[in-house]
């Protein structure tokens, strides 16, 4: 099993996905208030292992969700914007 928690950062909120593998466990939106990501550290205590994190690093909106895990010591994979975009060409 892997869980990954994949993160798609618009300004004050994100669009989640939990995969384990291939399959999508859950999915929906987080506010990036202090309510948005108590509910998403709960989600993660629930797990029965810690998932990654990764989302793209976009300036100033993904600073909170960067902020977020490294305040609760989530391993977290931050994609730069540019690189993921020359990997795919």
């Amino acid at each position: 099993m892997e869980l990954i928690i994949a993160l798609d950062i618009s300004m004050g909120k994100s669009y989640k996905v939990l995969y384990d593998g291939q399959t999508c466990l859950s999915e929906g939106e987080i506010l990036h208030n202090k309510f948005g990501f108590q509910a998403l550290l709960e989600e993660i205590y629930s797990l029965p292992e810690e998932p990654k994190i990764v989302f793209e690093s976009t300036g100033i909106y993904s600073k909170p969700v960067e902020t977020f895990c490294q305040k609760n010591n989530l391993t977290y994979f931050l994609l730069n914007p540019l690189e993921a975009k020359k990997q795919l060409e």
